[in-house]
């Protein structure tokens, strides 16, 4: 992240040659900069859920549970793309942490990060165990049940649907029926 940071800063830099002489090339590299910050850090929220998960809370009613820990699972699958992307990750960095012998910029912190590392790879183990995958035919079934409820209420007062609610209702569905889209 520091890396990042200081990259940003030397190509925003007013006294930069690219700030002025190539605009197009600046602003590629800054959007490639910002685009890198934002996965790293989805990658440590993701990596910080696992390791160390919020407890459920009390006030949480038991059916909500399981949405609640999936949730873990959820940041997981949109910083790695599958929980199995994420152990290969946390395994190769495990791997690179451990190689011997330790570079001098990392000796301090070789241990330190190593443990934590650690602690996500077998909590993200935990967690792909924990049968906690969506299934997708509940997930249909439920969206069919909202679908069928009438969106507006009925009665005396209510106004009728119109064509463009129909159209709409009609392409939430279609959409549902599609085929399901594997990462």
């Amino acid at each position: 992240m520091e890396a990042l940071a200081s990259q940003r800063t030397a190509i925003t830099a007013e006294d930069s040659t690219d700030y002025v002489a190539d605009p197009e090339l600046l602003h590629a590299r800054a959007a490639y900069l910002a685009a890198r910050e934002g996965q790293l850090h989805r990658i440590h929220e993701a990596l910080g859920c696992v390791a160390f998960p919020t407890p459920a809370s009390r006030d949480l009613p038991e059916a909500l549970a399981p949405a609640a820990t999936a949730q873990t699972q959820r940041r997981v699958i949109d910083a790695f793309g599958t929980p199995e992307r994420a152990a290969q990750a946390l395994d190769g960095q495990i791997h690179y942490q451990l190689q011997q012998p330790v570079p001098a910029h990392r000796r301090v912190q070789t241990g330190a990060e190593t443990d934590l590392l650690t602690c996500a790879r077998d909590a993200l183990q935990h967690l792909a165990n924990a049968d906690l995958l969506l299934n997708a035919e509940q997930i249909r079934a439920r969206l069919q049940q909202a679908m069928a409820r009438p969106a507006a209420p009925e009665g005396p007062g209510a106004a009728a649907p119109t064509a463009h609610d129909e159209a709409h209702a009609q392409a939430l569905a279609a959409a549902s029926a599609a085929p399901e889209v594997h990462r």
